[in-house]
């Protein structure tokens, strides 16, 4: 009987020879789940770039919901740090604007809302870049841009005004209180990227939010019974050259608002604008017969930065 051979083993594979394949295979497939995440990413880039139709201000949207406080200081710090949304919303605003994409723009309070937001973004920029630089130090600095790219092309701030005035018509005096430059001296921003369809109602809370501020506007009473109002130098720049430094409200009972201005056409719609807003003491005399204060306060041009609460009395925490 033939003694059987012993059967031979099957020979291991050589781990030296199937590592470079497990390698390239997982390499492969770190490639593949790469490229769909880079997609995935670009097409959310894609996403917030490129308009939708209508035009919405949603980037604009998270910046402000992120760093602005409910008294409206911002935090400069955080978004000079982490600026990418921000910069996304600028990148869309240099490719779009009524001008270049007016199908974009279905009515009159779309494009005023993106004339705004646009205003506001701009300021920022500025603000952004010179921070933490104090008035002191950047009267020492270059000068700023002039010019920026909005809907491909090159628009000053000037410029950007007065297409804000071509539609301003519906709420002329609430505009006042919509643009900052984000100084102790101007208007706190608003919380919220302003929209067409809620316009009306944004800037109506745009008034709210800045009567509160006492920098900017204070009512007092200058004789017994008599309502005087304090103002920033903001309102200087407002109202023209031509306002005095301290002007006079003249008699509240004569104008139909609540007062007038000298030499002031809009005197008489702001002060109607301003009453709703002033103390409900103030009100109540708001008409007696004298003669009302208007004194602009000296400039502040400090920014108005959120800081950490506690670091300064009164001070609101910023949203999540």
């Amino acid at each position: 009987m033939q003694a059987s051979s012993p059967q031979k083993k099957p020979e291991s594979p050589n781990p030296r020879q199937k590592l470079p394949w497990k390698a390239l295979l997982i390499l492969i497939l770190l490639w593949i789940l790469g490229f769909y995440l880079s997609q995935a990413f670009s097409a959310q880039v894609v996403n917030d770039v490129l308009a939708t139709q209508p035009f919405n201000h949603h980037i604009w949207n998270e910046v402000l919901q992120r760093r602005v406080a409910p008294d409206g200081s911002f935090d400069f710090a955080g978004l000079k740090a982490s600026p990418g949304r921000f910069n996304a919303y600028l990148l869309q605003l240099s490719q779009y604007s009524p001008e270049n994409h007016p199908e974009y723009f279905p009515n009159p309070d779309d494009i005023l809302a993106y004339w705004i937001n646009a205003y506001n973004a701009l300021t920022l920029r500025q603000a952004l870049n010179d921070y933490p630089a104090s008035p002191e130090q950047l009267s020492e600095l270059p000068p700023r841009p002039t010019d920026y790219l909005i809907g491909g092309q090159l628009i000053s701030l000037a410029e950007i005004t007065e297409r804000i005035q071509d539609y301003a018509t519906r709420f002329p005096t609430y505009l006042k209180f919509a643009l900052t430059d984000y100084t102790v001296d101007s208007p706190p921003i608003y919380q919220h990227a302003y929209e067409g369809m809620h316009l009306k109602a944004q800037l109506e809370q745009t008034v709210g939010v800045a009567s509160k501020n006492e920098h900017l506007l204070h009512f007092y009473e200058s004789e017994p019974q008599c309502v005087s109002i304090e103002l920033s130098s903001f309102w200087k720049k407002q109202l023209g050259t031509g306002t005095p430094n301290n002007a006079e409200l003249l008699d509240a009972s004569v104008a139909p608002n609540g007062g007038s201005w000298a030499g002031d056409p809009q005197a008489e719609a702001l002060a109607g604008l301003l009453k709703p807003y002033a103390p409900p003491e103030m009100q109540a005399i708001w008409n007696f017969p004298c003669t009302h204060q208007v004194k602009v306060i000296p400039a502040d041009s400090k920014l108005r930065e959120y800081k950490e609460p506690g670091t300064e009395e009164g001070e609101a925490p910023l949203a999540n």
